[in-house]
Formats: structure tokens, C-alpha cells, sequence
């Protein structure tokens, strides 16, 4: 809005510039075998780079114990 109109009154000719709603992110929390399925879906299970993130987080979550 600019500040020339601010003090301005809308006459009932006068369209209003009305936007999308507004709608909230959210998540949600996947266990890890979900995740996998859910990656290996998306990116396929030949992609060399996804079998390398999930081996990452494997060795990960074996060091940690979790």
C-alpha cells in the first residue's frame, strides 16, 4: 500500500486486490523407516546419492545407538 492512499475512503465502485489465504507450514514427523520409503519413492532407489545420505544416517543412528 502506498502512503498516498492511506487516508482514502473505498467507494463501492472500487474493486478490492484480495490475495490467496494465508495458509500455515506444517510438518510432519516420520519415523525412519517411513522416511526411507518416502525418499526412495521420491528419488527412486538406483540414485547413487540417496543410497549414500541414507547410509550416512544409518551410521549415524548405530553410533548413537538410537
Amino acid at each position: 500500500m502506498e502512503a498516498i492512499h492511506v487516508g482514502k475512503t473505498v467507494t463501492v465502485g472500487q474493486k478490492l486486490k484480495l490475495g490467496k489465504p494465508y495458509v500455515a507450514p506444517s510438518l510432519q514427523r516420520l519415523t525412519a523407516a517411513a522416511a526411507k520409503g518416502l525418499l526412495s519413492r521420491q528419488a527412486g532407489v538406483t540414485d547413487p546419492e540417496l543410497q549414500q545420505m541414507i547410509e550416512c544416517v544409518d551410521q549415524l543412528h548405530g553410533e548413537k545407538g538410537s
